[in-house]
């Protein structure tokens, strides 16, 4: 806090279970981080390429961040977030509840239910006993029979919500329902066919892109073995391992090199004996009475 004081950085204290809504990066630039890098991801793919190791993480990542990271995106992130210019209502407003009246669906029918009063437990505007008595004899709407479901997705899925829809064809059906019912059941084949080549198309990409994933990992020796979960302690004991590989490394390095210098200073001992036995051979000392050499003459008899 001293060192934003000095330099004139403004900090922000975002209230608990609020940071979602508050934080400029999550709003905007997450957002558009994100969405790059899947459109990255994808155009690599496409064309064969791999995604999954660190190498084409740190390929593709500057160029995501250039796109995201622009002045504009920075701007409009804290403008969505009501921090500058400061708007306390851009998040205060979403956060009121809304009343809303409850609306019943059934089959293209609405059925709108009274607002109800907690306090005083019945309906709002409905003070008289008898107007509550004549609420509760009233028929009370049907039971909406259509769930607001999400589209299948799968073959199995879809098998099921076509056995579905066709119990619920009549068991009596009429001649214009019957036209209605051959078009349904020509729409359900074609859907099921249409599914099904989908899901063969989809199985034989991904076994396209992993194999290529597979062929394009580069071979390394320390590359970690992508089955199962890397524990810390697993981790730290390969590391010293590698450690200890690294050392054992150098040192038969160094074993080397000192072997080689001892070679070659052993050649040159050799080389300087052979010279000082050429030079015996070829001089011949005076010895004097006590043993040592006075001077020597050559094979010319000049005395050296």
């Amino acid at each position: 806090m001293n060192f934003c004081s000095k330099n004139q950085i403004i900090l922000c204290c975002f209230p608990p279970k609020l940071t979602h809504r508050l934080q400029p990066l999550d709003s905007k630039p997450f957002q558009a981080y994100k969405h790059y890098y899947k459109l990255e991801n994808n155009r690599t793919k496409l064309w064969g390429g791999s995604v999954s190791s660190k190498r084409d993480f740190l390929r593709s990542i500057h160029q995501v961040r250039t796109k995201t990271f622009k002045e504009l995106t920075v701007r409009h992130s804290f403008k969505h977030c009501g921090l500058w210019p400061f708007d306390p209502e851009v998040i205060c407003k979403d956060l009121r509840p809304e009343v809303q009246d409850l609306v019943v669906y059934d089959r293209g029918k609405e059925y709108e239910l009274p607002e109800w009063d907690f306090s005083h437990s019945r309906p709002v505007g409905e003070g008289s006993i008898e107007e509550e008595e004549d609420l509760q004899d009233a028929t009370p709407p049907p039971a909406s029979s259509s769930t607001v479901n999400s589209p299948p997705k799968t073959v199995i899925k879809l098998r099921e919500k076509i056995t579905k829809a066709r119990e619920r064809f009549p068991d009596s059906p009429t001649a214009d329902f019957l036209k209605l019912q051959r078009r349904l059941e020509a729409i359900f084949e074609g859907s099921l066919t249409q599914a099904e080549m989908a899901a063969q198309a989809s199985a034989g990409l991904t076994r396209l892109f992993k194999n290529q994933e597979q062929a394009n990992t580069p071979k390394s020796k320390r590359q970690v073995s992508k089955g199962g979960v890397l524990a810390v302690r697993d981790s730290n004991t390969m590391i010293r391992s590698r450690d200890i590989a690294e050392a054992e490394k150098q040192t038969r390095k160094w074993a080397r090199e000192a072997k080689q210098k001892r070679d070659e200073w052993a050649r040159q001992d050799q080389i300087r004996e052979q010279e000082n036995e050429r030079r015996e051979r070829e001089l011949s000392w005076v010895i004097g009475d006590d043993g040592q050499p006075l001077y020597t003459i050559d094979r010319q008899g000049m005395a050296l």
